[in-house]
């Protein structure tokens, strides 16, 4: 084979379904693999769980077992399996979710013979109750249109949780700069720049909603409760842009470039609409008039959720 894989179990608190995602890894029904389970300093015995499913697994393949001495965070974390995992591809799994027995082997194939540096599929959507629910991922840029100038705006480029990347994309561009950003967002920007992205066209993983490590729930009590909220997604979309600007220019675009300039309107708007929360009357004066707009949304949103 031309490349060498790697699956890596990121985990974090999820003692309730770790057994049921490391399970599911171990009995993929590819060549042997190797298979990092790596846990972020859970607070709960997700780690003793993982550690007792190696210690009994018999199986053909190999089996790494990782635990981070303090909590690293979801970006953090992802850039530590460069270092953890020995493959030039990275299966990524989450914690909660179930991989089907044949995602490795599909994963596997479509990177021998397509040469992509971040492959994605399809997923079952259930409850942790088990109730299939709609694939509303499906809504995301890349199972629709697969192009640079939607990617560089976008803020939902393909369900992560069926994600596995080539170790060329920490190679060239280096690690996540930012800890709020997901790596979704700039693993799929940076596959948009290089023109190698493929979508497996089936279901590979049970992508269990409601209690992930990204989950946020949709539903605050109170409006204190959705300001705060509101503020972190802003931050986090100010991060992924800040990262994508670097990685443009990283990939040899021109600051003038239309992508890099489309980059930079955005984050305009996105600074701006969190300036009405933070109060800097300064960045209002500053700002040019066309960003207004801007401003007068987050208002209107504000008001809508009071």
């Amino acid at each position: 084979m031309k490349y060498s894989y790697s699956i890596v179990v990121i985990a974090y608190n999820q003692s309730a379904w770790i057994e049921d995602a490391v399970k599911a890894v171990l009995e993929q029904n590819c060549d042997p693999i190797e298979i990092v389970l790596s846990d972020d300093c859970s607070t709960d015995d997700t780690y003793e769980k993982m550690t007792a499913l190696a210690q009994e697994y018999r199986g053909p393949h190999s089996v790494v077992l990782n635990r981070n001495p303090k909590n690293l965070g979801l970006a953090g974390h992802i850039n530590r399996t460069y270092e953890l995992a020995s493959g030039d591809v990275i299966i990524s799994v989450a914690g909660d979710d179930i991989c089907y027995p044949n995602r490795a082997s599909r994963t596997i194939e479509v990177f021998e013979t397509q040469d992509p540096l971040l492959a994605y599929s399809q997923a079952r959507v259930e409850t942790f109750d088990g109730q299939e629910t709609p694939r509303t991922y499906q809504k995301a840029t890349f199972y629709s249109d697969y192009d640079l100038m939607a990617a560089a705006v976008s803020m939902q480029l393909y369900l992560g949780a069926t994600a596995a990347w080539h170790k060329d994309m920490f190679r060239k561009y280096g690690p996540m700069a930012y800890p709020e950003c997901y790596e979704d967002l700039i693993f799929g920007f940076r596959a948009a720049l290089e023109d190698r992205a493929a979508l497996i066209d089936e279901d590979l993983v049970l992508y269990r909603v409601g209690a992930g490590m990204t989950n946020s729930t949709t539903r605050v009590a109170t409006h204190e409760e959705y300001v705060e909220k509101r503020i972190r997604e802003l931050q986090r979309a100010i991060s992924v842009l800040k990262q994508r600007h670097h990685d443009a220019q990283t990939f040899g675009l021109a600051v003038n470039h239309p992508v890099c300039r489309a980059i930079g309107n955005l984050q305009d708007r996105m600074v701006m609409r969190l300036s009405y929360y933070q109060g800097n009357r300064l960045a209002h004066i500053l700002r040019p008039l066309r960003l207004t707009h801007a401003l007068l949304s987050e208002w209107l949103r504000n008001v809508q959720k009071r």
